[in-house]
């Protein structure tokens, strides 16, 4: 994957790293499965990222059923359609993490994440 080489390239590798956005892509994807460090079937083979980066909402909702972020309008987060992200480099510390609901006026299809992230200092 060209942004896990791209990371794994950056002059200064013992920086932090945070990926974040709307990947378009639900955390079974096997390009999010990759992106966490997993083994994931990408290209027809098997591939592990060995810097993967830690799901900031992952880390601290592990068990939460309803993690919907792409509510189409209809203000829900029944569901598992996680596909706004927040991924930060490993060894950093997940002080909080939450997906956002409930604004009025509606701005967007999409709630947002928030995360509290604090990163060890560079080496």
């Amino acid at each position: 994957m060209l942004i896990s080489k791209r990371i794994d390239e950056r002059k200064h590798a013992d920086e932090p790293v945070a990926l974040i956005g709307d990947f378009n892509s639900v955390e079974s994807n096997p390009g999010m499965i990759y992106l966490t460090g997993r083994r994931a079937t990408l290209g027809g083979s098997e591939q592990t990222w060995s810097n993967g980066l830690l799901d900031a909402y992952q880390s601290l909702h592990a068990g939460e059923k309803n993690r919907r972020t792409l509510h189409l309008w209809r203000d829900s987060r029944e569901g598992l359609i996680k596909v706004d992200h927040i991924l930060v480099s490993r060894g950093a510390r997940i002080e909080a993490a939450e997906i956002v609901s409930g604004d009025k006026p509606m701005v967007s299809d999409h709630f947002p994440v928030t995360a509290r992230v604090k990163f060890p200092p560079p080496r």
